[in-house]
Parts: structure tokens; C-alpha cells; sequence
């Protein structure tokens, strides 16, 4: 009878730490999917900024402007499929909510990506930077990595922007930087 209320007694202590661990998992995942949520949340909020901060320097875009597009790596298509199906899968399966926010990103991400490079009689905007002709003091390009590399001056403080461009469009940036910044006419 002794083993009896023995036995009983340490499965119950046992059944009650169990359920104890449940409940603090359950309380853990909650606090774990917060955690995803604000990171989501804080990704969406920066690309949207980004975009407001693009819309707001492209007022400077004055005169005559040519547009070229940006070099699309595999790697950004394979990164905007796996969060398009890990989003889907999320909204399929269970957790909702994470799933929008994942599908918001993707196209938040892919819209940041669209952006064009702006060449125009003002200055030259990309990538959510513009810059001005009289700030603009040197400009090359990194084939290797298919980049317009722009160092500029503001406020006193030497800054370098990055550009991608396609490879096949370098030369026309380049004559069209010298007939803007120089004031050089092209060459026919």
C-alpha cells in the first residue's frame, strides 16, 4: 500500500513538471513568434521609409533624364521565391499573420530592387541617393561587380555611392555624366 502512494505521488510531481514544461514552451513560442513579428514588422517599416525617402529625392530630377534599369543577380530572384514559399506556407499551415508580413516584405523587396538610375541635367539619382552635379567630384565604374562608384562631397565630408547598372549600359552612363557634369557634347 506504501509503493502504492509512493508511485502515485512521484507520477503526479512528475505529470505536474511536465505540464509545467508544456505551459512554458507554449509561453516561449508565443514569445518567439513576437519576436518575428516585430522583426517582419521593422523590415517592412525600413523598406517602406526607403521608398518614401526615393519618392522624396526624385523631385530633384529636373530637365532633360535618362533612365537606365539595375542588374538583377539569381541570388535576389532565389531569396524573393523562398520568402514568397515560406509566406505561403505559413498562410496554408497556421500561422497567418506571418505569412502576410513575409509576402509584404517580398514585394517590398522586390519593388526597392526595381528602382532605375537616373541620369539627368540636375545630378544623378539611384538607389535612394541623389547627387548633385556640383558635389559630384570623381566617378568610375567596377565592371567586375557591374557598379557606378560615385564619391561626393556634403557638407564637408567625403561620401562614396554605389550604383548598379547593367554592363552593357556603362558607356552611355559614362557619356551622359560627361555631358552633363562637364558640359561635354557627345560624340556621334
Amino acid at each position: 500500500m506504501i509503493t502504492i502512494s509512493v508511485k502515485l505521488r512521484i507520477s503526479s510531481k512528475v505529470e505536474k513538471i511536465m505540464n509545467d514544461l508544456v505551459l512554458a514552451n507554449i509561453a516561449n513560442d508565443k514569445n518567439s513568434l513576437m519576436i518575428i513579428y516585430v522583426l517582419y514588422s521593422a523590415l517592412i517599416v525600413y523598406f517602406l521609409y526607403k521608398f518614401y525617402m526615393g519618392t522624396r529625392l526624385r523631385k530633384h530630377i529636373k530637365g532633360e533624364q535618362y533612365a537606365y534599369g539595375r542588374y538583377f543577380s539569381r541570388w535576389i530572384y532565389a531569396l524573393c521565391s523562398m520568402i514568397f514559399v515560406f509566406g505561403v506556407t505559413n498562410i496554408v499551415t497556421a500561422d497567418k499573420i506571418s505569412g502576410i508580413l513575409m509576402i509584404v516584405l517580398m514585394l517590398l523587396l522586390l519593388l526597392s530592387f526595381t528602382d532605375k538610375t537616373v541620369v539627368s541635367e540636375s545630378g544623378i539619382y539611384g538607389q535612394g541617393v541623389f547627387i548633385f552635379w556640383d558635389t559630384l567630384k570623381k566617378w568610375g565604374f567596377d565592371s567586375r561587380r557591374s557598379e557606378l562608384v560615385l564619391n561626393y562631397k556634403i557638407n564637408g565630408s567625403e561620401k562614396q555611392a554605389f550604383m548598379k547598372v547593367h554592363a552593357k549600359d556603362i558607356e552611355d552612363i559614362n557619356a551622359k555624366i560627361k555631358q552633363f557634369k562637364l558640359k561635354k557634347k557627345p560624340k556621334k
